[in-house]
């Protein structure tokens, strides 16, 4: 989606005992989905990338739409490091 090598693509999943998940005071089946990324994305692509995600997610898990929620966090790419290397800023991979 944010067209970088695969390899910068990392996806852990943190599963929770059935009860765990509450809406509004409620005990819920309910699901986030935070996305960490180098900023200097475009207001487009995290649109585009926000909505695929929650197309995808919705249609492998069959979540309703009011138990999902979906955020994006940017970080400069000066703080993060990978493979031993600082990250290059977006377009210079």
């Amino acid at each position: 989606m944010m067209k970088v090598p695969k390899n910068f693509v990392r996806v852990v999943f943190l599963s929770y005992p059935k009860g765990s998940g509450f809406t509004g005071g409620e005990e819920a089946p309910t699901a986030a989905l935070n996305c960490v990324l180098r900023s200097g994305h475009t207001p487009e692509e995290k649109t585009d990338m926000l909505q695929q995600l929650w197309t995808m997610f919705q249609g492998l898990t069959g979540i309703a739409t009011d138990q999902l929620v979906l955020s994006l966090q940017e970080i400069p790419s000066s703080n993060a490091m990978e493979m031993g290397q600082i990250m290059q800023a977006v377009g210079h991979e």
